[in-house]
C-alpha cells in the first residue's frame, strides 16, 4: 500500500521541495515526479531548482523529456504522460492525483491558504476511507517552533 506524507501549511512550495528532494528522496536512490497544477508552476520551479546552490543541484527534467526516463527527477503538470518506474509522487495539485496507489509513497504538498487546506481535507478522507494511513506534519508549527 502507497505511504502518505502530508505536509501541511507550506509557505514556499519551492524550497520545501528543494529540501525534501535533497534530505531525503535522492539520498535513499528514488526517483520521483512533481505533479504541479500548471505549465507556469512547472516552469517556476525548473527555475528554482535551476538557481539552487552548485553543491546541492538536483538533477531534473519534465515529464515529457526524452530524457526523462534516465533522470532521478521530474516535473510534470496534470495531463501530462506517466513517467515509469517512479518511487515518489509529490502532489502539488488541489486535486487527488487518480493513480497515486502506483507509487511507493505520496508526498502531498499542502499551501496555508484557506482553499488548499479545504481541497487537502476532502483528499485525507478520500485516502483514509480507502484504508490508508496517512503521516501528517504542520510545517507551519514547525516554523514557529524553530523561531
Amino acid at each position: 500500500m502507497t505511504e502518505i506524507r502530508i505536509y501541511e501549511n507550506v509557505a514556499r512550495a519551492d524550497r520545501f521541495i528543494w529540501r525534501l528532494l535533497c534530505s531525503k528522496i535522492l539520498p535513499a536512490g528514488q526517483r520521483s515526479v512533481v505533479l504541479l497544477p500548471s505549465a507556469r508552476r512547472v516552469n517556476d520551479l525548473d527555475g528554482y531548482l535551476w538557481s539552487c546552490d552548485k553543491e546541492s543541484f538536483i538533477p531534473h527534467c519534465l515529464a515529457t523529456h526524452d530524457l526523462a526516463a534516465e533522470t532521478p527527477v521530474l516535473l510534470a503538470q496534470t495531463g501530462d504522460r506517466e513517467p515509469e518506474a517512479v518511487e515518489v509522487l509529490i502532489n502539488c495539485c488541489d486535486e487527488m492525483p487518480a493513480n497515486f496507489a502506483a507509487y511507493q509513497s505520496l508526498v502531498e504538498i499542502v499551501a496555508p491558504a484557506d482553499s488548499a487546506r479545504e481541497a487537502a481535507r476532502q483528499r485525507v478522507a478520500e485516502y483514509e476511507s480507502r484504508g490508508h494511513r496517512l503521516q501528517r506534519f504542520d510545517m507551519g508549527a514547525a516554523a514557529a517552533a524553530a523561531h
